[in-house]
């Protein structure tokens, strides 16, 4: 009786140890750092230069903003939005891509200007999800090949 508890007991522990998730030790596993679903633009002109900072300054950072249309209901909501300055004269703004909403809209002086569209690429394996988002469409232009963030930052020329 003693050896049958013995072997059945051992037979469970073994099951129960040998059952993880999928059969990986996920908590062994790198899988680096997450990937950010960050998004950051600059407003040039024509000839490059910064319109947010600089002697060609055409927008204040206060009238440039960022909304997007909530997939669920089609509210449209702002979105926070940050300012970096780089070397004095030009501005990156940035902000968080989220699967909840369908599409981004800029707005320069209570106009809104520019529409993006982005798209949600799913990778995972078993113990790691490597998902990102991608630039998709500015405004009525796709882009070939989407353009996969986080990335330094793309120019919108005005």
């Amino acid at each position: 009786m003693k050896n049958k508890f013995l072997i059945v007991s051992s037979v469970l522990v073994f099951s129960i140890l040998g059952s993880r998730c999928g059969g990986a030790d996920c908590a062994r596993t790198d899988c680096g750092n997450p990937i950010l679903p960050a998004f950051s633009f600059r407003l040039v002109g024509s000839t490059g230069n910064d319109l947010i900072g600089g002697v060609k300054k055409r927008y204040d950072t206060a009238n440039v903003k960022i909304f997007a249309k909530r997939t669920s209901s089609g509210a449209v909501e702002n979105i926070k939005r940050s300012f970096q300055v780089i070397a004095d004269t030009n501005y990156i703004t940035g902000f968080t891509v989220n699967k909840d909403f369908s599409t981004y809209y800029l707005s320069l002086n209570n106009t809104v200007t520019d529409s993006l569209l982005f798209g949600y690429n799913t990778r995972q394996t078993e113990c790691c999800d490597k998902s990102y988002f991608s630039l998709n469409k500015f405004n009525t232009a796709d882009l070939t090949p989407p353009l996969a963030l986080p990335q330094n930052s793309y120019p919108i020329v005005k």
